[in-house]
């Protein structure tokens, strides 16, 4: 019995013998996911968010890589290696250039190590599609900047499509570059838009045909009718002949509160000259109003807010639970919304003048443009 009790550590101890890696592998692969699953946290400033997101990234980059070498027959070097292959990272000091350009080389083959495996999950092949499309969704979207190159984009999404044609992820991937492409090109949009409602898949389908809905939604005046939360009534066509300013947004929504101090000045400056303001909030109802949970609101939480900021103009606000909403979610999809805050400008005639984010004066400047006889 002794024998057999020493017999594992002489084993062990054997040179070119390998113990089993399972122990070693799982407490690997917890670092792994308990570094993933780190959140924000409440201590560290706003400002810092960004480089407390690269670190981030940077970390978890670092582990899956260190995985993958160690284990490279582990069942779960597939999730490592996606992570690895599509993560940033950073580097600093004199060698920096140099550094990125060989993680760079080094990313770009592990990413065709994915696409090539036949055995590689599927969530794994769609996140470094979408690794190869986030820089062309990127890119292009400030002055200076070069245009994407969108021959590249289609490509990478026709091959996603076909390879799978059910992913989650598609639908975020041909909605970002939908967008990307009706700001570049309204006819190549609207083009693109028709091909995807013939798509297969049904979430892909449903995204044409929304947004050709909401394009043709500019070619006439607004005819729209909805209650405000205070039960003021918003009818579109009784604004006929002012400017109206529809201002989307929510007071969880950190950027939404940074621009309403601009909002409110514009609203105070030109509403003698014809400008409306109305607000369409995508605040989360309470599912108790007697007991608000977190970024929940009940109305009179909504309204002590909205005295408070200053801001007097009608909200549209669904207050039914999340699962039936439609009110703000609706009006998003009617209007093209797909991120808040989002300003839209509707002329004298009633017609959908922009659905653009503005910063900076371009919003001033278009709304007395449009308030000029």
């Amino acid at each position: 019995m002794k024998l057999f009790r020493v017999l594992p550590f002489l084993i062990a101890a054997t040179p070119g013998f390998t113990a089993d890696p399972a122990p070693e592998a799982n407490a690997l692969h917890r670092q792994l996911a308990e570094a993933r699953a780190e959140r924000f946290p409440e201590n560290v400033a706003k400002d810092q968010r960004t480089g407390w997101y690269e670190a981030k990234d940077d970390g978890v980059s670092r582990l899956a890589e260190r995985f993958v070498e160690k284990f490279p027959t582990d069942s779960r070097r597939w999730e490592a290696l996606g992570l690895a292959a599509t993560l940033r990272r950073t580097f600093s000091g004199p060698a920096a250039d140099a550094e990125r350009a060989t993680w760079a080389g080094r990313q770009g083959e592990m990413r065709r190590q994915i696409l090539a495996a036949k055995d590689a999950p599927e969530d794994v092949i769609a996140s470094v599609y979408l690794a190869e499309l986030r820089p062309l969704f990127s890119s292009g979207a400030g002055a200076g900047e070069q245009t994407p190159d969108f021959a590249a984009a289609e490509k990478l999404l026709a091959e996603l499509a076909a390879r799978l044609p059910t992913a989650p992820s598609r639908a975020y991937a041909e909605s970002t570059y939908l967008k990307m492409l009706l700001r570049r090109d309204p006819g190549a949009g609207e083009a693109y838009a028709q091909k995807l409602v013939a798509d297969h898949n049904p979430a892909i389908a449903k995204i044409g045909r929304e947004k050709l809905a909401a394009l043709a939604l500019r070619r006439a005046p607004l005819d729209l009718k909805r209650t405000a939360f205070d039960g003021r009534e918003v009818d579109f066509t009784n604004l006929r002949g002012k400017v109206v300013l529809i201002d989307f947004w929510a007071t969880w929504c950190v950027p939404c509160m940074e621009q309403m101090p601009e909002i409110k000045r514009l609203h105070a400056k030109y509403r003698d000259q014809g400008l409306e303001v109305i607000g369409v909030t995508d605040d989360i109802p309470a599912r108790d109003p007697a007991a608000p949970r977190g970024v929940e609101k009940n109305p009179a939480m909504l309204q002590t807010f909205l005295e408070k900021e200053g801001m007097p103009w009608p909200q549209i606000w669904d207050q039914t639970p999340s699962s039936e909403r439609r009110g703000p979610k609706e009006l998003l999809v009617l209007f093209g919304v797909s991120e808040l805050p989002t300003t839209l400008l509707v002329d004298r005639q009633g017609r959908i003048h922009s659905v653009e984010g503005h910063g900076g004066d371009k919003l001033e400047t278009a709304i007395r443009r449009l308030l000029t006889p």
